[in-house]
């Protein structure tokens, strides 16, 4: 990844997809909010994106990751690596379940990286996507959809740790 990154790309396909999100990941310095469906399963249920995200968090102490999950019920019926990251660093990983109402007014999926930058996956069923890299205008608009979701949503029971 030598080259020149560009600002703006449109995402076509898995691998894309997956190194988008990961890029991401690597650029995160203090905030991600990641509103998903089911983690994007196919995409981040990997060593790479696991160490990426364990990475972020252990940079700072203010580093945070907000998850608003839709469907936690199926995930942790077949697992996800960061499940079990966001149970052992509850300070830094936060994951909060939404409603079906809140999923019918937002894309599939999108990822915000210290409100600069950003992923949409508008359709679940497909890869087609978008990264946009320093661009915080569009970014504060797609944040503001999150943070009013964020504000609804309670802690996803699902994925706590059950102290016994």
């Amino acid at each position: 990844m030598q080259h020149k990154k560009e600002k703006f790309r449109l995402l076509s396909g898995l691998e894309e997809n997956r190194q988008a999100l990961l890029e991401l990941v690597q650029l995160a310095q203090f905030s991600i909010q990641w509103f998903t469906q089911d983690m994007e399963y196919l995409l981040t249920d990997n060593k790479e994106f696991y160490n990426a995200i364990l990475t972020f968090c252990k940079r700072s102490h203010n580093s945070r990751l907000q998850i608003l999950l839709h469907d936690s019920k199926s995930l942790m019926g077949r697992g996800h690596r960061l499940i079990n990251l966001a149970q052992r660093l509850t300070s830094k990983i936060e994951i909060r379940a939404t409603n079906a109402e809140i999923v019918k007014q937002q894309p599939s999926a999108f990822l915000l990286v210290d409100n600069r930058h950003f992923y949409i996956k508008p359709v679940a069923t497909q890869w087609r996507a978008k990264l946009q890299l320093d661009n915080p205008l569009e970014c504060k608009n797609n944040q503001s959809l999150f943070i009013d979701a964020w504000e609804i949503s309670p802690a996803d029971t699902q994925v706590r740790r059950l102290g016994i």
